[in-house]
């Protein structure tokens, strides 16, 4: 299916769930009382604060502002928009934004998965001192903390188009309009990210190449050492034997 063609679906099917979200009820404690509590129940729910903070809950979805610096992700799936370093804590890793954000979160019993839309994130698995960071167009796992003390983490990958964006469509809280806009930007970030990772992955493979026949030749080469070490014990043989060759 062409982009074009995707973009008109996705942008019908977009219109539907925007007039199915649009009745919303009043959250109490939001932006009043914290620690705060809120979750989703029977559709989507959008959470603000003030312009810097938009953060979206799928059905279900559960989530707790701590202070007004922090976000814990208890359970469900996030679409989250913030324009200053919010942290936003799970029982795996923690995602601060170091710039304009906006990714797609979904946190399960046992992993969190980040998905980059825009800008980068900075990710900092528990029991790790070391920060990672995800550019817009890729996707990470991080899950359990594993025998060696630190919590899994897979290597990213770049994201895959036509499901991200019909992903997107289904949590994000602005206009049709603003929509085409983020999703043409995110469009770039993303042909850049397959790009990258293809370049990566074209390394491994150079590498692995490489590794594999550098095994052949020190295997050649062993076998020649031990071919030239045999055919002079023979030859030592012959002559402590007086053997003809």
């Amino acid at each position: 299916m062409s982009p074009a063609r995707s973009m008109l679906i996705l942008t019908l099917f977009f219109l539907d769930v925007r007039v199915r979200a649009d009745n919303k009820s009043e959250v109490d404690c939001w932006g009043k009382e914290i620690p705060c509590a809120i979750q989703a129940f029977g559709r989507k729910r959008e959470l603000k604060a003030g312009d810097d903070l938009t953060l979206v809950l799928a059905d279900g979805a559960l989530v707790q502002q701590r202070d007004r610096m922090t976000v814990q992700l208890i359970d469900g799936r996030f679409y989250v928009e913030v324009k200053k370093p919010i942290v936003f804590n799970t029982p795996y890793a923690t995602l601060t934004c170091v710039n304009e954000c906006k990714a797609l979160i979904d946190r399960k019993e046992k992993e969190i998965s980040v998905k980059a839309l825009e800008g980068e994130w900075n990710l900092r698995r528990l029991g790790d001192r070391r920060s990672y960071t995800l550019a817009a167009g890729f996707h990470l796992t991080v899950g359990e903390v594993e025998t060696n003390g630190l919590a899994y983490m897979e290597f990213p990958q770049s994201l895959v188009w036509a499901s991200t964006i019909l992903e997107w469509s289904k949590m994000y809280p602005k206009s049709v309009e603003l929509f085409k806009s983020d999703a043409t930007r995110f469009r770039s970030n993303w042909k850049e990210a397959v790009e990258s990772a293809a370049a990566v992955h074209e390394k491994v493979a150079a590498r692995a190449v490489a590794s594999h026949e550098e095994g052949l030749a020190q295997e050649r080469a062993r076998r020649k050492a031990v071919e030239k070490e045999e055919a002079g014990l023979r030859e030592l043989f012959r002559k402590k034997n007086g053997i003809d060759p």
